[in-house]
């Protein structure tokens, strides 16, 4: 591979764990904001990543969503 691809495919490489990172953390927020709880296995309930707010969690949402669309094309 050229320099510029092995630079391209780390690149991408980091792309896909910030995603991974990202996607969750947003979905995290979102159910936050809406009033659910969140529990990790079943187990560990987890605290509010922010407060209850119907506007914010709609916005938090469309930034799940994007980004799940986004990770899904990127593994495609």
């Amino acid at each position: 591979m050229s320099p510029l691809m092995q630079r391209a495919a780390h690149a991408y490489h980091w792309v896909l764990y910030a995603l991974m990172f990202a996607v969750p953390l947003t979905g995290w927020m979102m159910s936050s904001a809406y009033g659910f709880p969140v529990v990790f296995l079943q187990i560990v309930p987890l605290p509010d990543l922010v407060s209850a707010n119907p506007e914010l969690a709609k916005q938090l949402k469309e930034v799940h969503e994007a980004l799940n669309w986004v990770l899904a094309a990127a593994v495609a």
